[in-house]
């Protein structure tokens, strides 16, 4: 066998490994990080000890759009050449709320590449399946900053996801996901949401595959928040707006 070949064929191996042990780290981050933060809410509190406390959560439902030609920051809102949007909703979210300004949770999509938009530099023929399923972890902003407006909630995402392209070449991939994303609340529990999020192929070369692409979403969002305001500083300060005059530091139900 040509030394070269050799040479080539154990590096991709090598890559291959290493993705996979990236991978099994940071999903082992995310979930670690959260068991540790109820294990230690579970035994900062002789009363509480013994008692599971109950998890609150955001639940959101909406539409997404896959910018996927190709060329980073070109063509940014080229919606009817390069954006792929359904009609109707694609996309489903759950997460937990957690402490210190974090949230944990997944989101599904659902999309189809659509005949004449440019995909990786080309324009396609035909319609072509699309689905996606990301974990990720959330810093809310607004939990550190007293100032600002109760009603926003701006957030960095990250994680990592899985893409199935029903396309070739890049057909299954595995990325890691970095972006920006608010929640805009109108009342107690219900809000709006709007969410970008560039996710990188992990596979080489990193920053430049054809694996590589942009996703955006808007919906709706739901809170079912069961958890004790005194405590979970995240859930408390966002709606001091809506308090009852009376019962400071109660939500209105």
């Amino acid at each position: 066998m040509n030394f070269r070949v050799l040479v080539k064929i154990v590096s991709l191996r090598a890559l291959n490994k290493t993705r996979n042990i990236l991978i099994a780290i940071l999903l082992a981050a995310f979930f670690f990080e959260g068991t540790a933060d109820d294990q230690l809410d579970m035994n900062s509190s002789p009363v509480k000890r013994g008692r599971r406390e109950k998890l609150s959560w955001i639940f959101g439902l909406g539409w997404n759009a896959v910018d996927d030609n190709g060329m980073p920051f070109k063509k940014l809102f080229a919606f009817r050449s390069v954006w792929n949007i359904p009609f109707y909703p694609s996309q489903l979210s759950a997460e937990i709320i957690g402490k210190e300004g974090f949230s944990y949770g997944a989101i599904f999509n659902y999309n189809r590449y659509k005949s004449g938009k440019q995909i990786n530099s080309e324009i396609v023929s035909g319609r072509f399946m699309f689905f996606s399923f990301d974990a990720f972890a959330k810093y809310h902003f607004k939990e550190h900053v007293e100032k600002m407006n109760k009603r926003y909630d701006p957030y960095l995402p990250i994680g990592l996801g899985y893409t199935l392209r029903f396309i070739s070449p890049y057909n299954s991939t595995f990325t890691f996901n970095v972006g920006a994303g608010i929640n805009i609340w109108f009342t107690s529990k219900w809000g709006m949401n709007l969410q970008t999020v560039g996710k990188l192929g992990l596979r080489s070369p990193f920053l430049h595959n054809g694996s590589n692409y942009m996703h955006h979403s808007g919906g709706v969002v739901y809170i079912i928040d069961n958890s004790p305001r005194k405590k979970h500083s995240f859930v408390k300060p966002r709606y001091k707006w809506v308090h009852d005059k009376h019962n400071v530091g109660e939500r209105r139900r």
